[in-house]
């Protein structure tokens, strides 16, 4: 008795479709974060350096000449990532049409790209202030840094002179955050800006950029419905549900829990890199009575250099 043709083999084509269909949507859909940091090239393996930090050291101004040049000894670290999984293995109802699979719109592709979407999200903006991993070279250890919570932070409560009270995102408060990151050995002329954000700071901020225009000038100056750029930073806008998984959203809460901790980094000082790029693999199962089957993968790697190059701004959400 021949097998239906429903049960037949998933031919090639459409796997190959629908893999690519998938990987192109998740590509478009996060270029605009992947983008905000620097490629880390050929990452392999569970371990990797992503970055070697000399330490700074000064030269000599009108040093004597008859005496020997003073030796310097530049302390190298380097900046290690451990590569994480994102995985996602699910059944296809036997009466769905396979042919739709090679569909760019079809159900199945939006579905999966939104899952891995939201986790590739989810992981790259933790790495901002997630700890890092450094290597002494002149010694081997291995040490996780922590983020500096405490001097690397614009208050919740932050206003210029002081005397302010607990605010969501102002325009105080973003451009604090790009002084400390300007009181450093950065030139931020020469750098690219990015800041993160919900779309309840980035309302809030709307409105206080509006507010201030109107004051000074008598007229409003915004036409986008989201402040994407501002003073020459680009802004990165996220929502603050991720399917029912509050957890996964990408601009989390601060230590405390109390205020949303949004980053304003430097492209130089975050990196990013596929250890597996994406892959996808499905077949028929017979012990799912020849459903379809399907699982995809893949591995990257993510991380921040120095703090220097990351400043965060907590904002009270209670506050509008």
């Amino acid at each position: 008795m021949a097998v239906p043709d429903i049960y037949g083999p998933i031919d090639a084509v459409t796997k190959q479709a629908y893999s690519d269909n998938v990987q192109l949507q998740v590509q478009l859909a996060t270029d605009k974060l992947m983008g905000a940091f620097t490629p880390i090239e050929g990452l392999k393996g569970r371990e990797m350096q992503a970055v070697e930090l000399v330490g700074a050291f000064e030269a000599d101004l009108d040093a004597p000449t008859n005496v020997p040049q003073t030796r310097k000894t530049p302390v190298h670290e380097g900046v290690y990532v451990y590569p994480r999984r994102i995985s996602a293995g699910f059944t296809i109802p036997a009466n769905y049409p396979i042919e739709s699979l090679r569909d760019y719109t079809g159900p199945y592709t939006k579905a999966l790209s939104a899952a891995f979407v939201r986790k590739r999200q989810y992981l790259i903006m933790q790495s901002i202030t997630g700890p890092r991993y450094m290597r002494n070279d002149n010694t081997g250890s291995i040490n996780a840094v922590a983020y500096d919570w405490t001097n690397r932070v614009v208050a919740n409560n932050y206003q210029f002179g002081g005397g302010g009270g607990s605010t969501n995102m102002t325009v105080q408060k973003f451009i604090k955050g790009m002084e400390m990151l300007g009181m450093t050995s950065l030139d931020l002329d020469a750098e690219d800006i990015y800041c993160a954000m919900t779309v309840k700071q980035n309302t809030a901020l709307y409105q206080n950029i509006q507010v201030t225009n109107w004051y000074n000038t008598g007229r409003f100056q915004l036409e986008d419905k989201f402040v994407r750029d501002f003073l020459g930073v680009k802004i990165l806008i996220f929502g603050t549900q991720s399917a029912g998984n509050a957890g996964a959203v990408p601009v989390q809460f601060d230590p405390t829990g109390a205020y949303r901790a949004c980053p304003m980094w430097t492209k130089s000082g975050v990196h990013v890199g596929n250890a597996q790029p994406f892959s996808l693999n499905i077949e028929r199962n017979p012990s799912l009575q020849y459903q379809p089957d399907a699982f995809a993968e893949e591995w990257i790697g993510m991380t921040r250099d120095q703090d220097e190059h990351v400043v965060v701004i907590n904002c009270d959400e209670t506050q509008t």
